[in-house]
């Protein structure tokens, strides 16, 4: 069984004493309510939980009642979704779901979250390829902890991680690097090219993925915001040096790739910024470097927030028909 730990100070900053409560979604009963001190970690075992899995979790704090002058418990946080997330001995965190038969491995990386989860996790539920999903909150920008699953200003070597995990779940599931499916949108999709043609992988499936990593992220938005909040705490000083080299983080692992003829679809909104900003630079340079096998899937929006709607019919087809090959 997997134990689940619950630290409210790491996932939430919450700074002083607090409950979480877990609640079954199927029956709209609480499992459990525990008191956690500050600063501690709670482990609980997921043998207390049934097989559906259909639960949520919350964390309250103590407050003032304004009617009664009393402490009383009160939402800190709304519901999030309770998974089964597993960590390595480095810290890292995943969720396994392997499927009977399956000749495929699903490896899906998320996209940048204030409170860093797990992507299409419920949409890809019923497909039939085992599936691992990856969790980055291993960099040190405090709104996001966003590190792109790269090893810059990180607090373990996410990289090395990242392979060791991919590894052992491959030798558990008989199956080889030809076998797997990268996957993810936004910053997902850029690690999922990034692992593809740095490891080799059977196919890609990337959704509006950035590919010049410091043009996306110190550029075209506010001084406060979060890209350059995140480009800073990986990076460094805002200059044309550091943006350079975040540029060629992707552009160099495709150039010195061995893997030419990897399966890669990519999906972007032809009217979409990223489209023309990264997808097309990302064509150009596999064009230069003899690699194939990309195939553009083109949809008609124009704001990257357009993913979330376009995405994941196409995710989930793709997926279900590499599955099914």
């Amino acid at each position: 069984m997997v134990k689940i730990k619950f630290n409210p100070t790491s996932e939430f900053n919450i700074q002083e004493e607090s409950r979480l409560v877990i609640l079954d979604k199927e029956s709209a009963e609480f499992v459990l309510t525990q008191i956690i001190k500050k600063d501690d970690i709670f482990t609980f075992d997921s043998k207390m939980l049934k097989a559906h899995w259909n639960y949520r979790y919350k964390y309250q704090v103590r407050r003032k009642d304004r009617d009664t002058g009393l402490m009383r418990w009160s939402d800190n946080t709304e519901y999030k979704r309770l998974y089964p997330e597993r960590q390595s001995q480095s810290g890292l965190k995943y969720l396994l779901y392997k499927k009977p038969k399956s000749k495929k491995l699903l490896v899906m990386f998320q996209a940048i979250n204030h409170n860093p989860t797990y992507n299409y996790v419920g949409l890809l539920r019923d497909s039939n390829v085992h599936q691992l999903y990856i969790k980055d909150d291993y960099g040190l920008n405090v709104p996001t902890k966003t590190s792109y699953y790269l090893n810059y200003n990180t607090n373990f070597d996410v990289v090395t991680s990242v392979q060791k995990i991919i590894s052992k779940v491959l030798s558990e599931v008989n199956l080889e690097m030809k076998d797997v499916i990268f996957a993810g949108s936004s910053k997902g999709g850029f690690a999922a090219l990034y692992y593809a043609y740095k490891l080799g992988s059977g196919h890609v499936i990337a959704g509006g993925p950035q590919v010049l990593l410091g043009e996306y992220l110190s550029k075209g938005h506010e001084e406060s915001s979060v890209g350059k909040s995140i480009f800073k705490s990986m990076f460094g000083e805002i200059n044309e040096q550091n943006i350079e080299k975040s540029n060629s983080i992707l552009l160099d692992v495709v150039e010195n790739s061995e893997f030419k003829n990897i399966d890669v679809n990519i999906h972007v909104g032809y009217w979409e910024p990223h489209f023309t900003d990264h997808v097309q630079p990302f064509m150009d340079i596999a064009k230069n470097n003899e690699i194939n096998n990309i195939t553009l899937h083109l949809d008609d929006y124009d704001t990257h927030s357009g993913l979330a709607t376009y995405f994941p019919p196409f995710l989930k087809q793709t997926v279900e028909s590499i599955g099914n090959f």
